[in-house]
């Protein structure tokens, strides 16, 4: 599996290889490392072998996951002349972690730390990890998985699986589609199958997917969007049916966009950051389809390759990658996306792990326009995790807590198998369930995001409504905290939650949300916009908020957090009673308290502009004499208006 978003470079078929390539250094150049490791174990039982031979030659098993010899050549290398440069000391150190020299790997690495003047904090990063990595199997808070080698697996190499219309849709080394042999590891090229899914989650072979976009290389990973027939898919360098070279003189992966029709893509193109001189692949399209993921071993980034992330737009188009940021991504490689339940889940041999790639995941704390924000990272745990390579995950959005998860762990049937899963959760978990629908209009809503978070704010989970408005989201049992909603042209809205101990019934909340642009109207005599509320009471002769006037204000508050640059005046009002001049000073009171509790409530001062009171001069109800009007109609004159001066 290492093979992915790694170059190729000068690529032969079997027979050609042996008449073009005599040395064996010129085996490891061109990558082909299946060859190279044959040719250097003779070296070295020759005695022949120096320190880059030995090096090169832990390389080549270290890239076809011969870990053990990879080790022993690691770190023969390393105690011949010491210290390794950053490169081969990452793969020594994974290597034991590989054959669970855990405490061996751990002292290695602060000691390399610690020579290397990184500085305590370093050290102190590092050792939290170990302790974190230590307390796995006692978390209690980790889902178990029940693991199954499908009969479908071969000699080859099977993984990446994606779930697309009954089908799963996988990449393969099972010879049929390549050219040649591809000699990193003297297998054939990659390339996309097609397999029905049984009802105990085996698979049916069906044969190849997508002949008509096949490179005639590696052909591997595709992702799906939810919304329409669009499809990403990632495939060898190649122009008229060569391979395109970098300027290192090695071919990388593309990403590559087009329309499924029919199991046949049209409209192929490239997206518009793709390169010569780097690969991206392993594309995952959220469920929303609003964003699509993958890894790339672009400059820049945290590590050997890392999670990147771009914005889908209405009509198709991308915006540039946005790194998924240090939470995500490590010092090594960080692979294969996937979004399940609001968790992005992916493999990284970086991140602490108990050997090759570990699966992991963190929750999507925020989505906005300033991009996303990861927490908690988390390591799946030994159920699922294995010393080798285990990387990925796919969850059936259609069979809740199942689904197929790829892995080079020993006892399987090839170079990489797929794995189906049942995952147990691991604790109590209560449903909260809803609508979300227009207030004026009672129809439904979709795409409003609904977030629940605990009693401190943290995030706890997060969802999208479907067509109908409809929400669902799992939250541990006995917890309180607060469900608060999300949609571009409303105005959020927060409703507290509070969960049993027993999962039972579901717990229903729904929410009726109101445009913002419902909250604004235009005089039609003045013309001025003003914010629309229920009038703000007063009590005679008083100025002090009421309860209702608060819960009018907090209003008020809304919009002008909707709107971050706009600006209001606020005019207060009273009725006739009392003399003119005392009415105009009760007023200004009136204005000021309204505008101190917005300012008590986080307002900005500059967003009010002024604050006047105007007395019994305007009145909404005219009363010839104090006595001419009821109680209510005073009421009414009693009142403050908003008005926007800005957007």
């Amino acid at each position: 599996m290492k093979i992915l978003l790694y170059p190729l470079s000068l690529l032969f078929c079997l027979g050609a290889y042996a008449q073009a390539i005599n040395e064996v250094d010129e085996m490891y150049t061109s990558k082909a490392y299946a060859f190279a490791v044959e040719a250097y174990e003779k070296i070295i039982e020759s005695g022949k072998a120096n320190r880059t031979t030995l090096l090169n030659a832990a390389d080549a098993n270290y890239f076809v996951n011969n870990t053990e010899k990879a080790y022993t050549l690691y770190d023969k290398a390393f105690h011949s002349e010491g210290q390794l440069d950053s490169i081969h000391f990452f793969r020594y150190y994974q290597t034991l972690r590989g054959i669970r020299e855990y405490k061996k790997a751990d002292s290695l690495y602060v000691d390399r730390l610690r020579k290397s003047g990184e500085g305590l904090s370093a050290i102190y990063d590092y050792m939290r990890e170990v302790e974190k990595f230590g307390q796995i199997e006692s978390d209690s808070t980790l889902y178990t998985f029940a693991l199954t080698n499908l009969d479908s697996n071969t000699q080859y190499s099977e993984f990446a699986p994606v779930i697309h219309g009954g089908h799963v849709i996988f990449s393969s080394s099972v010879p049929g589609a390549g050219k040649e042999l591809y000699a990193w590891n003297n297998q054939p090229f990659l390339s996309l199958y097609k397999a029905r899914v049984q009802e105990n989650g085996s698979l049916k072979m069906e044969g190849f997917f997508l002949k008509n976009a096949g490179s005639g290389y590696h052909d591997a990973t595709i992702a799906f969007h939810p919304g329409n027939n669009t499809v990403f898919f990632s495939s060898s360098n190649v122009k008229k049916g060569r391979l395109v070279l970098g300027s290192n003189h090695t071919n990388n992966f593309k990403l590559y966009s087009g329309e499924l029709v029919d199991d046949r893509i049209i409209g192929k193109k490239e997206v518009f950051f793709n390169s010569n001189d780097y690969s991206i692949a392993h594309p995952f399209i959220d469920p929303s389809g609003e964003y699509l993921f993958f890894s790339s071993n672009m400059p820049g980034g945290y590590g050997m390759a890392d999670i990147y992330y771009c914005r889908i737009y209405d009509d198709g188009s991308i915006s540039p990658p946005t790194n998924a940021g240090p939470m995500v991504n490590s010092r090594g490689n960080d692979f294969f996306p996937h979004i399940y339940g609001g968790q992005l889940y992916f493999a990284s041999n970086g991140h602490l792990g108990y050997g090759g790639l570990d699966l992991f995941k963190v929750k999507m704390d925020s989505i906005d326009d300033t991009g996303i924000q990861f927490t908690e990272l988390k390591n799946l745990g030994p159920s699922i995790n294995s010393p080798q390579d285990d990387f990925a995950i796919y969850f059936d959005p259609n069979k809740k807590n199942t689904g197929y998860v790829s892995s080079n762990r020993v006892n399987g049937k090839g170079d990489d198998d797929i794995y189906y899963f049942v995952a147990t959760p691991p604790k109590c978990e209560k449903e909260i369930k809803g609508k979300v629908e227009d207030i004026n209009s009672g129809l439904p809503i979709q795409d409003v995001r609904v977030t629940a978070n605990d009693s401190l704010s943290r995030f706890v989970a997060s969802t999208k409504t479907d067509s109908l408005g409809r929400y669902s989201l799992l939250v541990p049992c006995g917890i309180k905290g607060t469900l608060e909603t999300f949609k571009a042209e409303y105005l959020p809205k927060s409703i507290y939650y509070s969960t049993s101990k027993e999962s039972k019934k579901p717990l229903v909340i729904d929410f009726k949300l109101e445009k913002a642009e419902d909250r604004i109207v235009r005089d039609s005599v003045t013309g001025v916009e003003k914010i629309k509320i229920d009038p703000i009471y007063f009590e005679f002769d008083k100025w002090d908020i009421t309860p209702q006037g608060a819960e009018e204000l907090d209003k008020i508050m809304e919009i002008l957090d909707y709107y971050p640059g706009m600006t209001i005046k606020i005019e207060s009002h009273t009725d006739s009673r009392g003399s003119a001049a005392y009415n105009r000073t009760l007023s200004i009171k009136r204005a000021q308290s309204t505008r101190d509790y917005l300012y008590g409530k986080g307002l900005d001062k500059d967003r009010i502009e002024s604050a006047h009171g105007f007395g019994e001069s305007r009145p909404l109800i005219k009363c010839p004499y104090p006595d001419s009007c009821s109680e209510k109609e005073h009421a009414m004159n009693r009142r403050s208006d908003f008005i926007i001066t800005k957007r």
